[in-house]
C-alpha cells in the first residue's frame, strides 16, 4: 500500500471517528414552543416557562459536593404530565466527589480536561395514583420546603399519612438502593454542565445543568417529552 493510499485510509478513519459533543446546544426555543410559552400559559405550563427563562439567564453550576453525598430535590414539569393531580414529578439529583463512569462507548474520542470532578445520579422520581388527591398538596409541600431549606411539616395529617409522607421525604435524600451507576459529567463549551453527553459531535446531551442563586436548574432535552426542573440542596452526609 503506497503512502497516498495510507493517507486516504487514515483520513477516512479520522472523519468516521466519533467525538463527544461538548456543545451547549439545548434548543430553548423548541422547548418554549412545546410548552406554549407564547400564549399566556397557566398552571404547570407557566411553571415550565418560568424555569426555561430562568435557565436561559442562569450561570454555570459550580456547587461541587463537599461531602460524600449531596442531594438536590425539587419541582419537575414534563410535557406528558401537565396539571395532573393523580401524579406528581420531582427533580432528584445526587452528587458525589470523583469522576463518574462514562455513559458513552469506549471508542468515542473525549477531552479529559472537560471531565467534572464529581459524578451524578439522575433519578426519575414520581409518585403516581395519588389518592385521595388532597395528598397532592402534601407532596407539593415537600417541594416548597426544599426551596426554603426546611423540613416539611406533616403534623396536620393523621398518623398513617404523616408517617407515609415522612418516609417519602427521607427516601429522596439518598439514591435508590438498587442504583449503582454514577454518571460522568462534563463541562460544555458554554454555561452548562452536561449529563449524558452525545457521542456524536452534532448531538444533544440528555441533561443540561446550570445554576441561579441556590437553585440547580435542569433541562431534560428530549424532543418527544421535554422536561425542566428546579432543585435545591436538601441533604449532605
Amino acid at each position: 500500500m503506497n503512502a497516498r493510499v495510507v493517507l486516504l485510509v487514515w483520513a477516512i478513519a479520522a472523519c468516521d471517528s466519533r467525538r463527544l459533543s461538548y456543545a451547549d446546544n439545548v434548543d430553548l426555543d423548541a422547548m418554549r414552543a412545546s410548552f406554549g410559552c407564547a400564549s399566556s400559559p397557566a398552571g404547570d405550563r407557566a411553571q415550565a416557562c418560568r424555569m426555561i427563562e430562568d435557565f436561559a439567564s442562569a450561570s454555570a453550576f459550580t456547587d461541587a459536593p463537599k461531602k460524600s453525598l449531596e442531594t438536590w430535590f425539587g419541582r419537575k414539569v414534563c410535557l406528558d404530565a401537565l396539571d395532573r393531580k393523580d401524579i406528581i414529578l420531582f427533580g432528584q439529583v445526587h452528587l458525589k466527589p470523583g469522576v463518574g463512569t462514562a455513559t458513552w462507548p469506549d471508542d468515542v474520542s473525549t477531552d479529559s480536561s472537560r471531565d467534572v470532578a464529581y459524578a451524578a445520579e439522575f433519578v426519575n422520581a414520581s409518585v403516581g395514583a395519588i389518592a385521595p388527591t388532597s395528598l397532592y398538596a402534601e407532596y407539593d409541600k415537600a417541594i416548597d420546603a426544599a426551596s426554603k431549606g426546611a423540613t416539611p411539616d406533616f403534623s396536620n395529617l393523621g398518623p398513617f399519612e404523616a408517617s407515609r409522607m415522612t418516609s417519602f421525604w427521607e427516601s429522596v435524600k439518598r439514591p435508590p438502593s438498587a442504583s449503582k451507576t454514577w454518571a460522568r459529567l462534563v463541562r460544555s463549551d458554554g454555561k452548562s454542565v452536561l449529563g449524558g453527553p452525545s457521542a456524536s459531535k452534532d448531538g444533544v446531551a440528555t441533561y443540561f445543568i446550570r445554576a441561579q442563586g441556590n437553585r440547580m436548574l435542569l433541562v431534560y432535552a428530549s424532543k418527544a417529552i421535554p422536561c425542566v426542573a428546579e432543585l435545591w440542596k436538601i441533604h449532605a452526609e
